[in-house]
């Protein structure tokens, strides 16, 4: 296995219904009131019967968004664990990170379909070959050694979201951010 490839990485880590998105959330708004522009796909999921049921992506460039997957069949989707992926995400979540010039990038969130190198896996390998912008993903704990490994992933920052817990946005940030802030200022 090749070293790990040395870029910018925050990674956010918890368990499902922890808030991992909604910190994510937190990140961009507070970097986008310092004058910075995110690139990237943030997820929206909803639920149904107490369970995931399908997951929207929205491109934070332009706000469009796509069904990315479902639990109901779907002819010609691609089916990874429980779900039915769209095949348009891929193209969609490419267009999410070539199509800006953002001062940083969001990943949301790499798991299960990146470990079948579905999902986001090609344009978060793009971004992280071509790109020297900080990089903030949410990678669910459960998956967190294996995508690292599968990835190559050596972040500068974990930060592990637990209910309840809070902590300033600001606090939380790696010395990538931060000097990015600094940049801006």
């Amino acid at each position: 296995m090749p070293a790990p490839e040395n870029f910018p990485l925050l990674i956010i880590s918890g368990q499902q219904g922890e808030g991992k998105t909604t910190l994510l959330l937190s990140f961009v708004e507070f970097l986008k009131a310092k004058g910075l522009n995110p690139g990237g796909i943030i997820s929206k999921g909803s639920w149904k019967n107490n369970k995931r049921d399908e997951i929207k992506a929205v491109n934070l460039d332009n706000m469009e968004d796509i069904l990315f997957c479902q639990r109901d069949f779907r002819k010609d989707w691609i089916k990874v664990g429980n779900f039915y992926v769209n095949p348009a995400s891929e193209e969609f979540s490419m267009k999410a990170v070539l199509t800006v010039k953002p001062d940083f990038f969001v990943f949301d969130e790499l798991g299960s379909f990146e470990l079948q190198e579905q999902g986001w896996f090609k344009a978060f390998n793009y971004i992280k070959q071509q790109n020297t912008k900080p990089i903030i993903v949410i990678i669910r704990d459960s998956f967190l050694d294996l995508v690292s490994a599968k990835l190559n992933l050596l972040p500068e920052k974990i930060v592990c979201v637990k209910q309840g817990k809070t902590t300033p946005v600001d606090e939380l940030l790696s010395e990538s951010f931060i000097s990015l802030i600094k940049n801006q200022s």
